[in-house]
């Protein structure tokens, strides 16, 4: 399973922080300052536009640096980071969740208990917008696991390269379980709780 622990990402991508920042930053301009975004119609636009722009200014802010390229793998275009990790740039929710048409393939990418690149971590970074959609306000590296975020490293938007790791209950030993298995979800009120609620 290649899980990679937060601090060995933070060591491998510490040289590019400040690049990655600029890569969604200057993707995120260019929309801003292109033809389209005035006559916006739909967010998923604002997100494929933003896509491309950040692949392309990638490939320019990374051309000829030792350790990181842009790099098209079956089905997944992203950036290689050694040769260890690969990372996807994708816009984020408020969960720091990216979210895709739910192809076989999309699920596949964010689900770490298959290995779809011979042993490559697979890793995300994310920007959120702010609430009107006019600017950047949190740019974030993470692993995610399904629907949940295994660990996270903010870039912007929160203190530079601070480790922000959800709690996880310790691994049993000898039990082999997986990350999925071992994350809490949150409780939810049942209907009747609610109802005793409103009541109340």
């Amino acid at each position: 399973m290649p899980i990679i622990a937060h601090n060995a990402a933070e060591l491998a991508i510490r040289p590019f922080a400040d690049r990655f920042v600029e890569v969604v930053q200057s993707s995120f301009k260019d929309w801003l300052e292109g033809p389209y975004a005035s006559q916006m119609q739909t967010k998923a636009f604002r997100a494929q536009v933003v896509s491309n722009q950040m692949r392309a200014n990638a490939k320019r802010i990374f051309d000829g640096m030792d350790g990181i390229r842009v790099e098209s793998v079956p089905h997944y275009t992203g950036l290689l980071v050694g040769r260890d990790l690969f990372i996807r740039m994708k816009k984020a929710d408020k969960k720091l969740l990216s979210r895709n048409y739910p192809t076989q393939n999309a699920l596949a990418s964010v689900d770490q208990d298959r290995d779809l690149l011979g042993g490559l971590a697979r890793l995300e970074l994310v920007y959120q917008l702010n609430d009107v959609g006019t600017a950047i306000e949190r740019i974030v590296l993470l692993q995610r696991q399904k629907q949940s975020v295994v660990w996270m490293i903010d870039l912007f938007g929160a203190s530079p390269m601070a480790q922000n790791v959800l709690p996880f209950a310790p691994e049993p030993a000898g039990e082999g379980t997986s990350v999925a298995k071992r994350i809490m979800k949150p409780k939810r009120k049942s209907d009747s709780e609610k109802k005793d609620v409103s009541t109340g």
